[in-house]
């Protein structure tokens, strides 16, 4: 794949993936082209023995693949070597709690690719019967918020994106909502960054609430975002979903701004990419519904 041929896999997986029961692949990298049948011997041609391939491999740097089960599934290999992902339980409101009773948790954990702008993100996140609720505070001065309407590319003003996956052991397909600083939203469906679709709905059904300029009361300035996710909605789309205690979901939060003064690119549960990708759902971390 990489190392021999210098294949993309994640392309190849998109292009096979209606054909694909299962795959897992271990590679290295390409230091330079090869003759395949180098490496994985032809008939008539040179045979290969352990020396030979040791001479041919050399000391590549070993590279894991763990986006190729198109099930969203992970079979016993792959669990046993399943990387370290974030975890956070989503608090459950009763009729006697409050939103604001919950604790702000920091959300985004690191800023990836460019470094020198990080703004801090706070979060809460809780859940009823009826929704799940999501209250960000991003603390910078001036957020660019040029989009207003819905379907905008939001991700090139300051934006905090929330990729939600309800049914992870069933369904590979994730929503990604992402908002700027006006409440402007992106919404999209799909199994992959390639194979998405737009959601086109009345963004009330999310009950968005924007605003900006607040200062605590260490003087710090913020924009403030919350928005609620329908269960029901959530439903329409993977009927067997249940938002119900233990419940396991996945997902990532993170803050961006492509075409903003200082373009960055923040992740809670780390992705393992050596340039910016927010759709790497095997990077989701793990969200439990207390």
């Amino acid at each position: 794949m990489v190392m021999v041929t210098g294949d993309d896999p994640v392309h190849g997986i998109h292009l096979l993936k209606d054909y694909i029961v299962h795959t897992y692949v271990k590679d290295s990298i390409r230091h330079q082209a090869v003759d395949p049948r180098d490496v994985y011997g032809a008939v008539g041609y040179q045979q290969l023995d352990h020396q030979r391939i040791t001479e041919i491999i050399g000391s590549g740097n070993i590279v894991l693949f763990c986006c190729v089960n198109p099930s969203g599934i992970p079979n016993r290999r792959e669990r046993t070597m399943e990387r370290k992902l974030e975890t956070l339980v989503i608090s459950r409101l009763t009729n006697q709690t409050d939103v604001s009773d919950t604790d702000e948790v920091q959300i985004i954990k690191q800023y990836q690719w460019l470094k020198g702008y990080n703004p801090v993100v706070t979060a809460r996140l809780n859940y009823s019967q009826e929704d799940l609720k999501l209250q960000f505070k991003v603390y910078e001065k001036n957020p660019i918020r040029t989009y207003r309407n819905m379907n905008d590319p939001v991700y090139k003003d300051s934006c905090i994106e929330f990729f939600f996956q309800p049914t992870p052991d069933s369904d590979q397909r994730y929503m990604n909502f992402e908002f700027n600083a006006n409440g402007a939203i992106l919404l999209q469906i799909g199994a992959d960054r390639y194979d998405r679709f737009p959601i086109t709905i009345n963004p009330a059904l999310f009950h968005i609430l924007s605003t900006t300029d607040q200062i605590n009361d260490k003087g710090e300035v913020y924009w403030e975002l919350s928005f609620s996710i329908s269960w029901v909605w959530v439903q329409s789309y993977f009927s067997d979903f249940r938002a119900v205690p233990g419940k396991r979901i996945r997902g990532n939060f993170y803050k961006c701004g492509d075409d903003t003064t200082y373009p960055h690119y923040g992740t809670w549960s780390e992705v393992h990419s050596n340039k910016p990708e927010f759709h790497s759902s095997c990077d989701f971390g793990i969200l439990y519904l207390e």
